[in-house]
């Protein structure tokens, strides 16, 4: 089917957008959603029947949604201030509001010219006499080409020795890691997860939290590459693949998550890792967590397993080790930490001080909890260089760094913060 309206026309056998005769390229997503707009135009439709729909009833957030819904307003000229072609219903869905006209497709050939017969019997015989001749030639050309080819081929083999494949003694059927059969090493995007509840200022910082230590224990891995926290957060608003590829055109892959609390206060991630370079779901997952049990600052070591797996990176066996380790034992004392993160990344200093005694009584609770006393020098060291002067602050971070060094004293984290510290002093 062809539709038209304004100057925009829809091709839906080519999946093709022209704009004024521009071909305007959309993400496969975002052409689907127009298509399945314009289809049901004569009515609303839903946000989650687009989830159903688009996504086959994939966990997806309510942002990527909204991205692509923008996308694609953007694509036929339209925006979320005019809404001409795509309208919202607030808290209902969207509508496609735009005139269309339909036009079928049609795969006919080009009709033959109405000249007589006698014009172009002349060309046609002329044509036809010297046909099989090529045809004969153009066989016995194909077949001179092929026996060469195998001759090649048959001494070629003659000449090389073949050669065993180095199997393991221990497990002569393993076949190698991914990324060893592809020199190219997996680069991976872990983008913030998104949270569907009513409360979201409730459950945002745990999700911010879990995709910031998911990017930490993944980069623990040898065998991966991982976009470091800052960068994962610029993509917080906008999912975009489109945009992503845009801004990291390295990164092969995308660990996409949500965030959401049923009826007993308990909650569900739902995580998928994406194949960006051909639109593929490598691998996706559920985890259920029950509030108040310590699994939900182990899921992060999980989700990093399952990642690794699927994509059958070798995981060193220090590297095994180090992702079975939990931050603290205390549920209490994760949950100030993670207040404390969300408003450490807030970056006022009103944040930032609130932050450092969220640390401090995550601390008090478990005097073990290395992350928070790194995370407390860490927004030390962000108020002495932001918000008042170095001297003042340089010793509250150099004694946070030491109280880390007493639990861990290989933590290079706490060194690194002391070294950042002394350049800012």
């Amino acid at each position: 089917m062809s539709f038209h309206f304004n100057d925009v026309e829809i091709d839906t056998k080519q999946y093709r957008i022209t704009c004024a005769g521009l071909t305007v390229s959309v993400e496969p997503k975002v052409f689907d959603i127009i298509v399945y707009l314009i289809e049901n135009r004569n009515r609303l439709v839903s946000r989650d029947e687009l989830f159903e729909k688009i996504w086959d009833a994939r966990a997806v957030s309510d942002t990527t949604l909204s991205n692509h819904i923008k996308s694609a307003r953007k694509a036929l000229g339209d925006d979320g201030e005019q809404q001409h072609t795509i309208k919202t219903v607030r808290g209902r869905g969207y509508q496609f509001i735009a005139e269309v006209s339909v036009s079928a497709l049609t795969d006919e050939p080009i009709a033959a010219s109405s000249s007589a017969p006698s014009e172009r019997s002349a060309p046609v015989q002329s044509t036809n006499r010297f046909q099989p001749k090529a045809t004969i030639a153009f066989l016995i050309f194909g077949c001179l080409c092929v026996l060469t080819l195998i001759g090649y081929l048959y001494n070629l083999s003659r000449t090389i020795e073949p050669q065993q494949p180095n199997l393991s003694p221990l497990n002569p059927t393993l076949s190698p890691p991914l990324h060893a059969q592809n020199t190219t090493i997996p680069y991976i995007l872990v983008v913030p997860f998104s949270v569907s509840s009513g409360e979201q200022s409730k459950w945002e910082p745990f999700a911010d939290q879990t995709t910031r230590e998911l990017i930490q224990y993944l980069r623990k891995i040898s065998g991966i590459r991982v976009v470091p926290p800052p960068s994962s957060f610029t993509f917080k608003t906008n999912k975009v693949r489109a945009h992503i590829t845009n801004q990291l055109p390295e990164v092969n892959y995308i660990i996409d998550g949500v965030v959401k609390e049923d009826g007993n206060g308990n909650f569900r991630i739902s995580v998928e890792l994406e194949n960006i370079t051909d639109n593929t779901l490598v691998w996706s997952n559920n985890y259920d967590i029950k509030v108040n049990e310590n699994n939900q600052f182990k899921v992060q070591a999980e989700i990093a397993a399952s990642v690794t797996a699927s994509l059958q990176v070798e995981v060193l066996e220090a590297e095994r080790r180090t992702l079975a380790q939990v931050p603290t034992s205390s549920v209490t004392a994760y949950e100030l930490y993670v207040q404390g993160q969300y408003q450490l990344g807030a970056m006022t200093h009103t944040s930032v001080l609130q932050a450092i005694t969220l640390f401090s009584d995550a601390i008090e609770i478990d005097p073990n909890f290395e992350e928070a006393y790194i995370a407390k020098s860490d927004a030390f060291r962000t108020i002495m260089t932001w918000f008042a002067k170095p001297k003042d602050l340089l010793p509250k971070v150099i004694t946070s760094s030491i109280d880390v060094i007493d639990i861990n004293p290989n933590s290079a984290r706490a060194h690194s913060s002391l070294g950042l510290a002394y350049v800012h002093a």
